[in-house]
């Protein structure tokens, strides 16, 4: 059990106090593992063999534990001195964190998530992101035929009346207003549920499957953070995309803090990796720690569900709440 602690105390240094909290007890009376609040009433043979199959299992069961002496303190009673000793301790640990890392004990921006998770699907979001994003496109001729320009009585004309000289051929190019360059951020911190950040994802799919949002070949900056950078990849073309999002990782469930993210698209403009960035998009829960100073291209905070933690979002930027239709 020591082991476990110390695994579990890097991965989530916020709960060191609670996760040092019980004592250790050996005891062949248990049929696995229990508390009282006060100790850790182990059956020996039990933790070696769920050790054996996977130590993830002993973290999981200790860790649901110590939510339980978090999340419901009065479970260990409150009739005898002791009974309350315990309940008022672990209220304590409680309030401590709440305080310290606010709600439900997920530091802001402080702690660096090593936790990877695999999604078995991205389903495509359903929010319309065109209308934001119209307002950042460019305006650039596309090797596509133009129709639109192409007079079809004058070509047949030509056709039957010179034979196999048509008088006008058909534009090889045409104008567009699409975008080129973009920076799409995902929240993966602690606070952001695996059911959350898939949303996030299945907006992310939304933007850049929509034919109608890129040139054919297009600059999109994919990041992944919680308090650090935990991956970067660049993304040019919908081949890339698809390749990318088969294979995808989630990384993080640390702390939340949004300054990264802005740190490392100015280190990518000064490196002159971007030409024109316009907008950057950045989905998230709101509860983390927001840049003070407005970037000079525009920033949306996404939200997938309506909460307080949306008063927060900088005046500088803009807020969009995607909701279920």
């Amino acid at each position: 059990m020591k082991h476990c602690k110390n695994e579990l105390c890097w991965r989530y240094p916020e709960l060191g106090r609670a996760l040092l909290e019980l004592r250790v007890q050996p005891d062949e009376q248990v049929t696995a593992m229990e508390t009282d609040g006060e100790s850790l009433y182990v059956n020996p043979e039990y933790l070696i063999q769920l050790f054996g199959e996977n130590p993830e299992k002993v973290y999981e069961k200790y860790l649901r534990l110590i939510r339980q002496c978090l999340e419901m303190p009065e479970r260990f009673g409150e009739k005898t001195a002791k009974q309350k000793a315990i309940c008022k301790k672990w209220k304590e640990i409680a309030e401590e964190l709440a305080i310290t890392y606010g709600a439900g004990g997920k530091r802001r921006g402080e702690n660096r998530g090593g936790q990877s998770e695999e999604l078995s699907e991205i389903e495509k979001g359903k929010y319309d992101y065109r209308r934001f994003l119209r307002r950042f496109t460019v305006t650039r001729e596309e090797m596509k035929l133009d129709q639109d320009a192409f007079d079809p009585v004058a070509y047949y004309y030509g056709m039957e009346r010179y034979g196999n000289l048509p008088m006008i051929e058909p534009l090889e190019t045409r104008e567009g207003n699409r975008l080129e360059e973009l920076v799409i951020a995902i929240d993966t911190s602690g606070s952001c549920k695996k059911e959350m950040v898939a949303r996030f994802l299945g907006e992310t799919r939304r933007i850049l499957e929509e034919k109608e949002n890129f040139f054919e070949n297009w600059k999109v900056c994919l990041i992944q953070c919680d308090s650090f950078i935990q991956e970067k990849v660049m993304i040019h073309s919908a081949k890339e995309w698809e390749t990318y999002r088969e294979q995808m990782v989630i990384h993080g469930r640390g702390g939340t803090d949004f300054r990264p993210v802005f740190e490392e698209v100015e280190r990518m403009r000064e490196k002159r990796e971007f030409s024109d960035l316009k907008a950057l998009i950045y989905f998230t829960d709101g509860d983390g720690i927001y840049p003070e100073k407005k970037p000079d291209y525009e920033t949306a905070f996404v939200f997938v569900k309506k909460s307080e933690k949306m008063d927060r979002v900088p005046g500088w930027a803009k807020k969009l709440l995607v909701t279920e239709k």
